[in-house]
């Protein structure tokens, strides 16, 4: 967004158009390949819904769209964190890297970053301590 406002697209605050909606129903207001960028920040969903979901943002984004995602992994669950920093109960709706690769692979994009980490999260009382994620960066193709 400071990249926006530094090229004189005004107020990046204003081009940042948070949606609350059921993912598995919603479509944008502007049609398919309107949205620029998709963020889910710790959306956690069920398994069978994610493949679908998946389809959806691929198919929102406009060419050279941004999809930014960060969930929690399922090892949140196997190893214990989820007591201090939150999460799901079911490390199914938990998501692994693999899964993000094999979802959106072959559907016209690149991937700009994936990782599975372990850190300290400080997100207040509920989420504070060792957490375990998923992060994925994904561009769709240009020409898409």
């Amino acid at each position: 967004m400071a990249l926006v406002a530094a090229r004189g697209g005004g107020s990046a605050a204003a081009l940042v158009k948070p949606v609350l909606a059921d993912m598995t129903a919603w479509s944008p207001p502007g049609g398919p390949g309107s949205v620029d960028a998709v963020v889910l920040s710790f959306c956690h969903m069920r398994a069978d819904d994610r493949p679908k979901v998946m389809a959806a943002v691929v198919e929102w984004l406009k060419p050279g769209g941004l999809l930014i995602q960060e969930v929690f992994h399922p090892n949140q669950v196997h190893k214990g964190y989820r007591e201090t920093s939150g999460g799901p109960h079911d490390p199914t709706m938990m998501v692994e890297l693999k899964e993000l690769r094999e979802q959106l692979g072959d559907k016209g994009g690149e991937e700009l970053e994936g990782e599975e980490l372990e850190y300290v999260l400080e997100e207040g009382k509920l989420h504070s301590g060792m957490g375990s994620v998923t992060r994925y960066v994904w561009r769709k193709d240009a020409a898409s």
